[in-house]
């Protein structure tokens, strides 16, 4: 077959694997032309390749260019065409600078992150201490708080003779009582998915215990004692709280209450009748106090109960009989300093002082007791440490003894003792102001209201 013939058959092949066919001319093309191809939408696409040339050259073509030779070589740079997957491997996307494609979509990434984020919010439940020297017997009414501020009655334990003060450790799911009444420190564990309480033992202690809290890991239950002028320190462990105390320190005259720094590092003892603040090292391992260089601070109107500021820079102590509440500076050695002096009750109106509590939203509740009965509202300068009187709130019922925050700072409870009521209020986030949401009947005299977060 001499060449012209050979050229012509090449054409014609060529041709026809691209759907085209010769010039209508009928002329036959030589053995240079090349004839053109269009794309798919009729444009020309430039002069047909034989496929092998750009094997030969390393030229990219795209498949369209030269199908009747399999699919084309292509660099990895060029993007209008697959490479040919036989000759030359993609290489991982990774080596080729991109990012895999993520599996889903965006939203389903989005709800896998919302998903593992997601956390249900914490219960709150309340617990109310209750009973009278000798007319009733001490119990603990047990309530759900719910979302509105009502409270839904869950349970009532017996608690000896005065459920007076409670601590509770959320982690473990224990609950403290300092039973004044009997001269018992009582122990609860805690169904935290209900709230409910089973009795766990009991140690008796010389004298009536009036307060209990625990250091902040939970180690150690100290209690105050009013008659006896005393605070002590027990230990605590899986089996229950120790039957001796670690230690025991004289305070002063009608001691009421004790609690603890943060970093476990200090303690601080009210005394109503010696009207001072006493200020101790805690030895967490040993479960000991240690009084401090100065041993105490002077409170005149006798400190009752105490709160620490967020950072623990500052403290504030309520005055039982004088109309005063204290604000303290705080060293790093946990020695105290007077700040500020400001009146708790309303003026022209009597009455003692009894609790006192931080929100988190950082506005400080002072109780004034009957016949004032009502709740001091201050706002904090959380930089400075003084305070400035927002308001003045009646209770809704008589002698406002203890005072509950929940975690998140919506709602504050009163326990007033007289009127066998606790009232609840919503806080205002931004003023601290309080707005009267219901005064909850409760069998007995609350000497004590407290709310406790636990995550389910």
């Amino acid at each position: 077959m001499n060449h012209y013939l050979w050229g012509a058959l090449l054409a014609l092949l060529g041709a026809a694997a691209c759907g085209k066919s010769l010039p209508a001319t009928g002329e036959t093309p030589g053995v240079g032309d090349t004839p053109t191809v269009s794309n798919s939408e009729g444009d020309l696409a430039g002069p047909a390749r034989p496929a092998r040339a750009a094997r030969m050259d390393g030229a990219a073509t795209s498949s369209a260019e030269g199908p009747n030779d399999g699919p084309a070589n292509m660099d990895a740079s060029a993007a209008d065409g697959p490479p040919d997957m036989a000759d030359e491997p993609t290489a991982p996307l990774s080596e080729m600078g991109e990012d895999p494609p993520e599996s889903g979509t965006a939203a389903d990434a989005a709800a896998r992150e919302a998903g593992a984020m997601a956390k249900s919010p914490p219960t709150h439940y309340v617990y109310v201490g209750t009973g009278d020297w000798g007319a009733e017997a001490g119990r603990i009414a047990v309530y759900r708080l719910e979302q509105d501020g009502g409270l839904s009655f869950i349970q009532r334990v017996e608690a000896g003779g005065i459920a007076a003060f409670m601590a509770v450790d959320v982690s473990r799911g224990r609950l403290y009582v300092a039973d004044e009444g009997s001269a018992l420190l009582r122990r609860f564990l805690v169904d935290v998915t209900t709230g409910r309480l089973t009795a766990a033992g009991q140690v008796p202690v010389p004298g009536g215990p009036v307060y209990a809290a625990l250091d902040a890991q939970a180690n150690t239950l100290l209690t105050a004692y009013y008659s006896e002028g005393l605070v002590r320190t027990f230990p605590l462990d899986d089996s229950g709280i120790a039957a001796t105390p670690s230690d025991t320190e004289m305070t002063g005259d009608r001691t009421h209450s004790i609690i603890v720094s943060g970093d476990n590092a200090h303690a601080y003892v009210c005394s109503v009748g010696a009207e001072k603040i006493s200020q101790f090292t805690f030895d967490a391992a040993a479960h000991m106090l240690a009084p401090l260089s100065v041993a105490s601070v002077s409170h005149p109107g006798g400190p009752r109960h105490l709160a620490l500021s967020e950072d623990e820079r500052f403290l504030y102590a309520v005055a039982e009989t004088g109309d005063n509440v204290i604000a303290y500076t705080r060293s790093e050695r946990g020695a105290l300093q007077p700040l500020q002096t400001i009146a708790r009750l309303p003026v022209g109106a009597s009455g003692t002082g009894a609790d006192i509590q931080l929100g988190p939203n950082g506005h400080l509740y002072v109780s004034n007791r009957a016949p004032s009965n009502t709740v001091a509202v201050f706002a904090v300068d959380a930089s400075e440490g003084y305070l400035s009187l927002i308001e003045h709130e009646a209770t809704g019922g008589e002698d406002p003894r203890n005072l509950a925050i929940d975690s998140e700072g919506r709602f504050l409870l009163v326990a007033n003792r007289s009127s066998q009521t606790v009232a609840v209020f919503s806080t205002s986030t931004s003023t601290g102001e309080l707005t009267r949401e219901r005064v909850v009947p409760v069998e007995g005299n609350p000497f004590f209201v407290g709310v406790f977060a636990f995550e389910k």
